[in-house]
């Protein structure tokens, strides 16, 4: 693939596989030499602001997708970043201990509460857009993340229950393969708690695995 530098030189960089794409928007490639490449289209209304982008890289971000260069078209328009490409892991942290959860979304909960504090709203932070690797979980796709004028506040609150959600959403979806938990709503008993991250995290981390406080929010539930 060819793309020009900073400097307005025009480099190739060699393609080893597709990943992903999405709607035309966007498509992610591991590199030859392992690194992780996402270019995106042009007039789609997804093209992403590069000062924006440069302005979440510089607040270093724990956990988060660490941009190391940036790519643009013959006409200069940025058009691509490239980073570390992140594996996702088929370990059940379910059955890990509850150490990797918790040391991995309290770094998260810092970030997303740093974000807050520079009016940037974190509207695309989900599962999906979440990487859990054998060593920690990696916040990707920001491209997303907007400005607000918001009070900060609601800013804050909003970017804490996404936070929340990934936590939640990992454990709603990792209890699907269990039969013991086959018929427990956990959607709605973390919908009812939406707000209270930092609690759960405190009781989760008084648990060796996280099963075991499934097992306890089961015997809640019920």
């Amino acid at each position: 693939m060819w793309l020009y530098d900073s400097e307005n030189q025009i480099i190739q960089i060699p393609i080893a596989r597709k990943i992903s794409h999405q709607y035309n928007a966007h498509f992610v490639y591991q590199t030859t030499d392992g690194r992780c490449l996402k270019r995106f289209r042009v007039h789609t209304g997804e093209e992403p602001d590069l000062l924006f982008q440069q302005k979440i890289q510089y607040l270093q971000l724990k956990n988060f997708f660490q941009i190391d260069e940036y790519f643009f078209n013959a006409s200069h328009a940025f058009r691509a970043f490239i980073g570390p490409f992140y594996e996702q892991s088929q370990k059940d942290f379910l059955l890990e201990t509850s150490d990797y959860l918790l040391d991995n979304f309290t770094n998260i909960f810092a970030s997303f509460d740093k974000l807050s504090k520079e009016h940037i709203e974190t509207w695309d932070a989900n599962l999906e857009n979440t990487i859990f690797t054998d060593n920690e979980i990696i916040i990707i796709d920001s491209e997303r993340y907007r400005e607000s004028d918001r009070e900060i506040q609601i800013i804050e609150h909003d970017n804490y229950l996404n936070a929340c959600w990934i936590l939640y959403s990992y454990l709603i979806y990792s209890a699907q393969i269990y039969p013991e938990f086959e018929s427990t709503n956990f959607r709605d008993y973390f919908c009812n708690n939406q707000s209270k991250g930092h609690e759960i995290c405190r009781t989760l981390s008084k648990h060796k695995y996280p099963i075991d406080y499934l097992r306890k929010v089961k015997k809640e539930i019920n």
